[in-house]
């Protein structure tokens, strides 16, 4: 017997759907009711979930669209298509593969185009696919879950919201964990440094002043790190960047600083006290 409060958080998804797509059919008509229906099924599993969308940089292709929140801490993140998009990785586009490659070293994502849910879990294939019965464009109140008692879509998001890292106990476990975790950092670091560098002098204020990457990497080669040995500097900003973001965090857990529900200014700000390199690094 379909469990009616599954059937009424699609039912109320589909008529959202139906209602934005009159207007535009891009990923943005789905934000909204996709974001109700996660924050809302968070809530039911009392998981306090909530979405916290990135700043969008229509240039910006490493970062996912929205970080998941459960439990006071992110634990996964959610990426949006249009309709009828497909998010499989055979079927991606040049551009959704070199997004996907990137995004595919971290531990908990959720693809979806309102219609199919898959959830990856750093695999080259979805650990879980939901698709929904119905049109997004027509369906309405309609829009169903494939299976009676909605269980498919209710495990998918339980799975997602609910995810905990494993805990790591061997120096293995530490490098394969954090490897993934440092690729995709990396990733964002050149990305940014790309991004601050195609910002012209004459942009207004609000973004000319802010260019900390490019400051910092400035600042690393004139002071700390002043030889390349002809290699590209931004690539080898990135890396030492990366190398230190990733030490700093280990030494300020060996050290018993708080992590749980700070952000990294705040345990960058303590850390700078005794590590001022490290600090600072994190601090950017």
């Amino acid at each position: 017997m379909p469990e009616d409060w599954i059937r009424a958080l699609v039912a109320d998804f589909g008529a959202e759907c139906r209602e934005g797509l009159r207007f535009s059919d891009t990923e943005a008509s789905l934000s909204p009711p996709v974001k109700k229906l996660v924050e809302t099924f968070g809530r039911r599993w009392r998981l306090n979930s909530r979405l916290h969308p990135e700043f969008p940089l229509p240039e910006a292709r490493v970062r996912p669209d929205y970080a998941v929140e459960s439990g006071g801490r992110v634990t996964g993140f959610l990426e949006l298509k249009a309709p009828g998009h497909d998010i499989t990785p055979d079927g991606f586009t040049k551009r959704d593969r070199e997004q996907w490659e990137l995004m595919r070293q971290l531990p908990n994502v959720l693809y979806t185009n309102g219609h199919t849910w898959c959830l990856y879990r750093g695999g080259p294939l979805p650990l879980r696919t939901v698709r929904l019965e119905g049109d997004l464009y027509r369906s309405g109140s309609r829009l169903c879950t494939a299976d009676p008692d909605g269980a498919s879509l209710r495990d998918l998001l339980r799975d997602f919201l609910g995810w905990q890292p494993e805990r790591i106990t061997t120096v293995r476990r530490l490098v394969t964990s954090m490897a993934p975790l440092c690729q995709y950092l990396r990733a964002e670091v050149l990305e940014q440094l790309d991004i601050e560098r195609r910002t012209p002098e004459s942009a207004p204020a609000r973004r000319r002043a802010h260019k900390p990457f490019t400051a910092l990497a400035h600042h690393w080669s004139k002071v700390l790190l002043p030889s390349t040995d002809g290699q590209d500097p931004d690539h080898i900003f990135a890396d030492r960047y990366t190398q230190t973001i990733a030490f700093a965090l280990l030494l300020a857990r060996t050290e018993g600083l708080r992590l749980t529900g700070r952000d990294l200014a705040a345990v960058a700000s303590e850390l700078e006290v005794e590590n001022t390199v490290m600090g600072h690094a994190c601090n950017c």
